[in-house]
């Protein structure tokens, strides 16, 4: 999900929203979130999917595909994480396998 992280770099609310399924939106505002901790981000890579069917419960959501993002942040504040390399673990699916592709999840181990 590069376009997610490239809206963090830029501190895009409004571009990562759509990213996101409803029920994570809210963490765009929270006290942890990247867009207010993140000073700067840079040298974004995810890795291909991998389909996990199952991995995340209680959601509408198909096709779901765990992806790896590694990138470099400079933390303004940290709360949950040091400045440096970063690697977060990222459930992604779409409703119905036509819609397109939201965030799950975010999480810092598999």
């Amino acid at each position: 999900m590069q376009a997610y992280y490239r809206a963090v770099a830029d501190h895009d609310v409004a571009a990562a929203i759509p990213l996101l399924q409803p029920s994570m939106q809210w963490t765009l505002r929270a006290s942890d979130s990247d867009f207010v901790n993140v000073a700067n981000l840079n040298l974004i890579s995810v890795s291909k999917g991998v389909s996990m069917p199952g991995a995340v419960t209680d959601t509408a959501y198909e096709d779901i595909v765990q992806v790896d993002a590694l990138y470099y942040a400079a933390y303004k504040q940290v709360i949950t994480s040091i400045s440096g390399k970063q690697v977060r673990f990222i459930y992604v699916g779409r409703l119905h396998g036509t819609g397109p592709w939201q965030i799950l999840s975010i999480g810092t181990g598999p």
